[in-house]
Order: structure tokens, then sequence, then C-alpha cells
């Protein structure tokens, strides 16, 4: 339950109004700018003629360019979810390929190097999963902060 006057904040996260007016509770299943104009043009003469003065569009704000649409949200949302995805893929990955630098790590530490038939193809090998492991550390950085990005 949130209690709030900022119109655009309960708009971008409410889909739900409780309204409580003369001891009574309507619960209206739309959006606060929807409930606004459907409360004012319901209103008794009466009531309007006290509120002669203020101009209708002042009671009702229209949502600015910071509120987002629907189709927005659902479009950063999926962004998100796709980045959080990346995100997962390649930690995973730089932990098989870490797990893979240490077991080569591992066979350096105890190699005889005078034999280079034996030590040129694990060198390799090193240097490789060395290399793609520079490769997804970075794309994973990269995903993270684009995630850290859109999340403020």
């Amino acid at each position: 339950m949130i209690v709030s006057h900022d119109r655009e904040f309960l708009d971008g996260l409410t889909n739900r109004i409780w309204d409580i007016e003369n001891q009574t509770l309507k619960i209206h299943h739309f959006g606060v700018y929807e409930y606004l104009q459907r409360k004012l043009s319901m209103e008794p003469a009466s009531t309007s003629a006290k509120t002669e003065n203020k101009p209708v569009q002042k009671l009702v704000e229209e949502p600015t360019a910071k509120t987002q649409s629907n189709e927005e949200r659902k479009e950063l949302k999926r962004k998100k979810n796709q980045l959080q995805n990346k995100v997962k893929q390649h930690e995973e990955r730089v932990q098989e390929l870490e797990k893979e630098v240490k077991v080569l790590e591992d066979q350096l530490a105890t190699m005889d190097f005078s034999d280079s038939a034996k030590t040129t193809p694990v060198l390799k090998a090193f240097e490789e999963v060395k290399s793609k492991l520079d490769y997804y550390s970075d794309l994973w950085m990269e995903a993270a902060e684009e995630l850290e990005s859109i999340q403020d």
C-alpha cells in the first residue's frame, strides 16, 4: 500500500486506486490519471462551482515526458532481463575459464620446460584460455555496467 500525492510516481507504479470518501471504500482498477479524469467527470455541479476558479487542467495533470508509457516500461524491463541474462552467462563463462586457467597453471608448475614438445601445447593452451578469459571478463563488465546504468 502506498500513500502519496506524487501522481507521476503513483501512475508509474500502481494499477489499483483505493478511494476512501464519506466512510466508504471504492476500489478502482486503473491508473491515477484515469481515476482523476473519471472522478472529475462524475463530480456534481455543486462541487464544480467550488472549483470554478481553478481550471480543470490543473486538477488533472497530464503525464510529463518523464512518465513512461507501458510500452516503454515493458521495453526497459525486456532490456534489463536481457542484460541480466548476459551478465549471468558471461559470469558463468568467466568462472569456467578461471578453472581452466587454474588447471593449466598447475600443469605448468610441475612441467619440465626442457622438453618443448610437451610444454609448447600447454603454453599455447594457457595463452588461449587467458585471452578468452580477458575477453569474457570485459564483456561481463560491460554488460554489468550497462545494467547498472539502466537501473539508476
